[in-house]
């Protein structure tokens, strides 16, 4: 993982297989700032409160960190009952972008010089040595605001191969279930109820009747639905979206948006968290509040901190919540020593084991 600064420079790389880097990087291999200024330094979007320095002698019950997918529905869930005071930190900008908003935006939203983290991998191996892209979207909404809106839940061994208690395929299914408002309508695997919109594509050309002839002539059997589970999933068939009317439907629109008038939930963007502030005693190490920063490195610096009993919840991603934990001193102790950071937690296992699915464009003529 590639340690880095509230602003877009480095601050320093762990010597690992999977380091990440943004781009593109200065010859001195230590600053990486964006390809573009363009929302660098943005004024803070700042929902109930005036400013970085809102914070201030306020304690919260919750802190979330990242307004991506997770940010967005604890945000929601948690102040549903007003019992609750709930910061959310979001690094990047106001959700609703009309570039995110349109589906038909998609490859524009691809190294978005505002809306994308523009991460890419180290050199790989086994890639001939090239780099990965890794979208990853920086807005509330995260990721859900800028990926291609398919809604599919993997299969029912994804779930039971994990062995964990609660979380088999029966067991998740309710939660999937209950999660969304489904245009084809309650069933045994689809829900009518929920915030998350689910539709099938209202576009249609005629070269997909073509590509489903040319695969059942192929043999593969049809999948009407890869989300009922009474099958196997392979096959050919129509993909859902979350989308409502062909619109985007992201975390921020169902989930935040409704929520942002609730007197108990305050909201900043363009506030990168810099560090998470604990306290150490003879029970342990304890996270008391957060520290960020407003409009990059030379920005506005502030602390949140937790009421007590309070937690501080990393909705930042795949990538993020590791580079955070690491920053501020957890992560394997060895690392975090020839990195010169202060180890506050010896955690083995943070900052490794990435893995993605990769995606592959092709065009036929």
């Amino acid at each position: 993982i590639c340690l880095r600064c509230s602003d877009c420079a480095a601050l320093v790389a762990l010597s690992t297989n999977k380091m990440l880097v943004s781009r593109p990087a200065l010859s001195s291999g230590l600053c990486a700032k964006p390809r573009s200024t363009r929302g660098c330094a943005r004024r803070a979007v700042v929902v109930r409160a005036a400013g970085a320095a809102s914070t201030a002698g306020q304690k919260y019950d919750y802190i979330i960190v990242g307004g991506g997918t997770a940010g967005c529905i604890l945000a929601n869930r948690l102040t549903a009952d007003g019992s609750k005071n709930v910061l959310v930190l979001e690094a990047g900008v106001n959700g609703g972008d009309l570039t995110s908003v349109v589906p038909a935006g998609l490859t524009r939203l691809f190294q978005h010089p505002t809306l994308d983290w523009n991460l890419f991998s180290a050199h790989q191996q086994h890639l001939n040595n090239r780099e990965v892209y890794l979208a990853r979207g920086r807005t509330l909404g995260g990721s859900s605001a800028t990926n291609a809106t398919l809604y599919l839940r993997g299969t029912p061994a994804d779930y039971d191969s994990w062995g964990l208690p609660g979380w088999t395929a029966a067991d998740v299914l309710p939660w999937f279930v209950n999660a969304e408002t489904n245009s084809k309508g309650a069933s045994k695997y689809h829900g009518d109820k929920g915030l998350m919109q689910v539709e099938s594509p209202r576009y249609q050309n005629e070269l997909h009747g073509a590509f489903f002839a040319a695969a059942a002539a192929a043999g593969l059997p049809a999948n009407q639905d890869f989300n009922e589970w009474n099958r196997p999933q392979a096959g050919y068939g129509e993909f859902q979206v979350s989308q409502k009317n062909g619109r985007r439907m992201d975390a921020f629109a169902t989930h935040l948006k409704p929520a942002l008038g609730r007197s108990n939930l305050s909201v900043i963007t363009g506030a990168r968290t810099t560090q998470l502030a604990t306290e150490s005693d003879s029970s342990g190490v304890r996270t008391v509040g957060v520290e960020y920063a407003v409009g990059g490195a030379n920005g506005t610096k502030a602390t949140a901190e937790l009421a007590a009993g309070g937690e501080v919840l990393l909705c930042s991603g795949t990538v993020g919540n590791p580079q955070l934990l690491l920053l501020s001193g957890i992560g394997p102790a060895a690392q975090l020593a020839a990195a010169g950071l202060a180890v506050v937690a010896d955690l083995a296992g943070v900052g490794q084991n990435l893995q993605d699915h990769p995606a592959t464009l092709w065009a036929a003529s």
